[in-house]
This record gives C-alpha cells, sequence and structure tokens, in this order.
C-alpha cells in the first residue's frame, strides 16, 4: 500500500503556525500537525527557491508557508523577549537586544576605565570629584571630630608629598591614644 501523501493545506500551515507562535520549535511543530519533518524542510525549501526568484518569483503555497513561518517565529521571540523584559528587566538588558555587541555598547559588561597615558602628574586631591567626596566624608564624620582631623593631617601630610609624622593621635576626654588602639 502507497504511503499516504500529505498535502499542504491552509489549515496544516495555520496548524503549524500556531504551533510555532507558542513556542515549539519547527521540526516538533511540524511533526505535532501531521506532517514529517522532512516533507516540512522540502517545503520550507520550495518556499526559499520562490522568495529567491529561483521560481519566477511567482507565488506558490510554499512560499506562502515559508513567509507565514518566518512571521510566526519571529512573532514568537517577539512575546518570549516582551515577557522576558516584563518579568525578568535586569536579565533583558544583558542578555536580550541591550546586551554588549561587536562596536555597540550594551549592558552585559563593565565599562572599562579609560586610561590616557599623557605622562601629566595630577594631583587627585586638587580635582573637582575629590572635593565633591570630600564634602560627603566631612559630612559622614561631623559627629567624630578627632577621625576628621586625623583624616585632614594625613590628606595634608600627603598632599605635601611626605608620610604621616609617626603614629596619629586622636584626642578623647580621658587620655590621648595612638589611632586604632583602645585604652585599657
Amino acid at each position: 500500500m502507497p504511503a499516504k501523501k500529505i498535502l499542504l493545506t491552509p489549515q496544516v500551515a495555520d496548524e503549524i503556525c500556531n504551533y510555532l507562535i507558542g513556542g515549539a520549535y519547527e521540526h516538533v511543530a511540524a511533526e505535532a500537525a501531521g506532517v514529517p519533518y522532512e516533507i516540512y524542510q522540502r517545503w520550507i525549501a520550495q518556499g526559499d527557491k520562490s522568495l529567491s526568484g529561483k521560481f519566477g518569483g511567482k507565488k506558490t503555497v510554499y512560499r506562502d508557508l515559508a513567509l507565514r513561518v518566518r512571521k510566526a517565529k519571529a512573532t514568537a521571540r517577539l512575546l518570549a523577549e516582551t515577557e522576558m523584559r516584563e518579568k525578568h528587566p535586569q536579565a533583558w538588558l544583558k542578555c536580550g537586544p541591550g546586551r554588549e555587541q561587536p562596536n555597540r555598547p550594551g549592558w552585559s559588561k563593565e565599562v572599562a576605565p579609560v586610561i590616557v597615558e599623557d605622562h601629566r602628574q595630577i594631583n587627585i586631591l586638587a580635582s573637582v570629584e575629590w572635593s565633591k567626596l570630600w564634602d560627603l566624608i566631612s559630612q559622614a564624620l561631623e559627629e567624630f571630630p578627632a577621625a576628621k582631623l586625623a583624616i585632614a593631617q594625613v590628606l595634608l601630610q600627603h598632599e605635601k608629598g611626605g608620610e604621616p609624622p609617626g603614629p596619629l593621635l586622636i584626642a578623647n576626654e580621658a587620655e590621648t591614644l595612638p589611632i586604632g588602639q583602645k585604652g585599657e
């Protein structure tokens, strides 16, 4: 008994495309629609040839299937990416369209610092950035005047190009102790 011929009907095409939109792989979608994957591959190959103009560009059922399959796969991907963006935005940024790609910075890699080697000597303590940071540190140390003074002494000595003169002393109501040591 000869094998039953499988026809590409609009219903079969609909079924395959619906499975694809639902996220199925092509071989699974074809087989679930009752079409052996080898036959499905031939249909798609014929449709691709028609799209490329090898059959004079004429419209065929295979060409229509190939176009619909492309659209269904793109729709499935769009739905998956949209769901990923909504449910896991950080992962979407790192793994989705916003990820790092050649010649296109993205969200997936840390930005490397720009290092310029022009052999200038820079006083970092005179920078605007340091000034802003020092303001924050000073505010945080407002309730700790001895610590604030000790840091200021170290930075001043460093700016002058030297090392701090011996252990730094902090004043306490009861006693004066080198920083880092506790009284008994």
